[in-house]
């Protein structure tokens, strides 16, 4: 967990977050949104962020959440937080800032088990460049139900040698194009590749 911060950074005056805080507090939904997109580009302090997780619009909640990106330290309660929002882009958003960043894996887990397959496509996502890849999220990402999600789960083992032959092999006879593409493109620097081609196992 992220201790919060109260003093300003080099980026924004300390009048800015005083007036985004005041503009938190509209009754006007469109007011306390872009007070939130003002921080985009920000480490603002963490209270911030927290008052517009807390916000009854989850078009604000969700700007909240993507205002995490900038930050040095991901905040994790945050993005625990946002995996819980009942708006699916919220959820989302949430995995969105974890993007590059090694995050615990109870996060793409949680993901994975959203409802939503554009949240499962981004906990999958959030898997690319990992210094471990998790095998297993990987292999229910490519039986997922959604052909999107399956794609995505592909394009995690690009550039995995540690990825096992079964595994691509789902991709390569898939019934969408876009995801037998990709499980080609997982093939490409395998030592293995010659046994996707002849489709021997």
């Amino acid at each position: 967990m992220e201790m919060g911060n109260t003093t300003c950074t080099p980026t924004m005056q300390c009048a800015d977050i005083e007036s985004i805080r005041r503009l938190l507090l509209s009754v006007t939904p469109r007011l306390r949104q872009t007070a939130m997109e003002s921080c985009m580009g920000h480490e603002v302090p963490l209270d911030i962020i927290e008052a517009g997780m807390k916000d009854k619009e989850w078009c604000v909640r969700r700007v909240a959440l993507e205002a995490c990106i900038w930050r040095k330290v991901l905040p994790l309660d945050i993005v625990q937080m946002g995996q819980e929002d009942p708006e699916w882009s919220v959820r989302e958003a949430a995995l969105t800032v974890c993007l590059g960043r090694e995050v615990p894996l109870e996060i793409i887990w949680r993901g994975m088990a959203d409802e939503d397959w554009r949240v499962r496509g981004v906990a999958l996502e959030a898997c690319v460049g990992r210094k471990e890849l998790p095998l297993d999220v990987i292999s229910q990402g490519v039986k997922d139900k959604n052909w999107s999600v399956r794609k995505s789960a592909l394009l995690a083992c690009i550039g995995r040698k540690e990825v096992p032959f079964d595994v691509i092999n789902e991709g390569l006879k898939d019934n969408e194009r876009d995801v037998r593409r990709m499980a080609i493109l997982a093939c490409i620097g395998r030592d293995d590749a010659s046994l996707f081609i002849e489709g021997k196992s």
